[in-house]
Formats: structure tokens, C-alpha cells, sequence
């Protein structure tokens, strides 16, 4: 029959996970059109009445099991419409949403939702209390929203942000200037003698992660008076403090 007919396609898209818009007009336009040619073959209008009854449940349970399949691929719609949402808008922003612009989308993606459910639900259905997954198609996409920072794709951009975030501040400074100080100790000895014998040396002291550079030194002139100071004869030792200045150009 018809019905059969177009019962195997409808049956055939749903288990393809293809959407059929405007179901329950179709399913109810054909429930009539069967219920119409069985009327025309009797012999006496009303004469099978429990047979009619029979054929309208087995066609309404056809129905209501393509239904139930078309509403899964309408949840399962909106929740990949609301995934794609909420991952674009994060991308765009290189940042996670804030907590009201993921509800304003979640609340569009139920009323689209509850919209495609309206077009798959055929009339009679509709008068029998509608949608029987409606309140958990709602708590499934609220989830969505919630989780989707955790979510494998929400986790991968969010560490793609750390790691362009890295590599900015790694550019910004490895341009510029950098000043660094260093500590140092001038000791120099000064024996007696003409200068003839003079020996420098330059090392560090400290520990490891701080040391300090010392200058060495050894110079014989302890027997020349310097007539410019105000003691000719220089010290035997002299130790002089000092910082050494890094300049870096980048």
C-alpha cells in the first residue's frame, strides 16, 4: 500500500540519521489517505469498524517508532549546532564564555529544537502530551553548555591558546634591551719592586646561581712612590669592590 510505502522510507531515512522535516504532516496526510481507501472498499460505510480501528494503531505505532527516531536526530542536531556555537565563539574570543552568552545559546538550540520536534509530532500524538523526552533533550543540552571547556575539543583549543601565548611572550622578549648587574672584587698586591713582575688573573667565587667575579692581581711596584698622592708609598694590598654592568642589544 502507500502507507507501507512511504512507512519504509521514512524508516529507511531514520536509520540513516537523516532529518525529515515535516513529518508529522506527512505521516498524518498518509494515515488519512490509508484510512480513505480502506473506507472506499467497503461494501457498507462502517461496517468494519473494529478493522479500521486495527489498521489506524498498527499505522500510529509505525509512527510514533519513526517518530521517536526522528526526535533523537533532532536532539542530536541541536546539540552538535550548540557544540559548534560555543566552540566558534571561544575560538573567535581566544578565551572561555562567559557563563550568560552560553545560556542565551543554549536557549536558542531549545526552541529550535522544541521547533523540529513540533513538525515531527503528528496531531494526535500532539493532544497525548507531546514530546516524552522533552525535559531530558533540555538537561542533555544544558550539559553540553557546562562541560564544554572539558570537552576533548574545548580542551585542545584552550591549550593551543597556552602554547601561542608562550610563544608571544617568548617574541616579546627576546626584542630589547636587558641591563644586568653583577657583583665583583678588585684585590691587587703589591710587594716591593720596580713593576717588573706582574701577574692578573679573573675568576669567579660564590656559589653556582650567584657567584661574583674577582680580579687577581700581582704587581712588584711597591718600591716606586707615587708623588701625586698623599702617601707616596702605595699599600701592600689593596681590595677594591665593583659591579660589572651586562648590557644585552636583542
Amino acid at each position: 500500500s502507500r502507507f507501507e510505502s512511504q512507512r519504509d522510507a521514512w524508516v529507511s531515512a531514520s536509520s540513516d540519521g537523516r532529518a525529515l522535516r515535516d513529518f508529522g504532516k506527512a505521516a498524518a496526510a498518509a494515515e488519512k489517505a490509508a484510512l480513505a481507501t480502506f473506507d472506499g472498499a467497503l461494501a457498507t460505510p462502517g461496517s468494519c469498524a473494529p478493522q479500521r480501528k486495527a489498521l489506524q494503531d498498527a499505522m500510529r505505532k509505525d509512527v510514533w517508532t519513526i517518530f521517536l527516531a526522528q526526535r533523537l536526530i533532532a536532539e542530536r542536531d541541536a546539540s552538535d549546532r550548540l557544540s559548534r556555537q560555543l566552540l566558534d565563539r571561544m575560538e573567535k574570543r581566544k578565551a572561555t564564555l562567559r557563563v550568560q552568552e552560553k545560556i542565551d545559546l543554549l536557549r536558542e538550540e531549545i526552541a529550535a529544537y522544541k521547533a523540529a520536534v513540533s513538525r515531527l509530532l503528528p496531531e494526535w500524538a500532539a493532544s497525548l502530551g507531546g514530546d516524552p523526552e522533552e525535559g531530558n533533550a533540555e538537561r542533555r543540552l544544558g550539559e553540553v553548555q557546562f562541560t564544554i571547556e572539558d570537552s576533548s575539543a574545548g580542551l585542545v583549543m584552550q591549550n593551543r591558546w597556552k602554547q601561542s601565548q608562550l610563544k608571544q611572550l617568548a617574541s616579546k622578549r627576546a626584542h630589547g634591551v636587558s641591563v644586568s648587574l653583577d657583583p665583583a672584587l678588585r684585590v691587587l698586591l703589591r710587594p716591593e719592586g720596580l713593576g717588573n713582575f706582574q701577574v692578573f688573573s679573573v675568576g669567579p667565587v660564590g656559589p653556582p646561581s650567584n657567584p661574583a667575579t674577582v680580579n687577581f692581581g700581582i704587581m712588584n711596584d711597591g718600591s716606586i712612590a707615587d708623588v701625586y698622592r698623599e702617601h707616596p708609598e702605595p699599600p701592600l694590598l689593596a681590595v677594591q669592590p665593583a659591579v660589572k654592568v651586562n648590557v644585552n642589544v636583542r
